[in-house]
């Protein structure tokens, strides 16, 4: 048993680590109060939710994954519009 508890803290750290880089990378800059603090509590939420619902990694790593993406999808399609619409307005002139 005592092994199997040294495993999942191992593991429990790399998903830590894991967990903070994507942290860095999803954080946009600028953020005001509101969204630091909605941001925040989606994240506690998430860990609460991993620590204590029980279900092996394969049960909600397919959703968390595509909410990521979807996050990385939007973050690309914001920035690709900002630069269409400067190329628009400046076109314009």
């Amino acid at each position: 048993m005592k092994h199997s508890k040294k495993t999942n803290t191992s593991d429990n750290n790399s998903k830590n680590a894991a967990i903070a880089a994507w942290r860095g990378w999803i954080a946009a800059s600028g953020k005001d109060e509101a969204t630091q603090t909605l941001e925040k509590r989606l994240w506690d939420a998430a860990d609460q939710f991993r620590a204590n619902s029980g279900l092996k990694s394969q049960e909600y790593s397919t959703p968390v994954l595509g909410l990521i993406f979807l996050r990385f999808a939007d973050v690309r399609f914001t920035a690709q519009r900002d630069k269409l619409d400067k190329a628009g307005a400046s076109a314009r002139r």
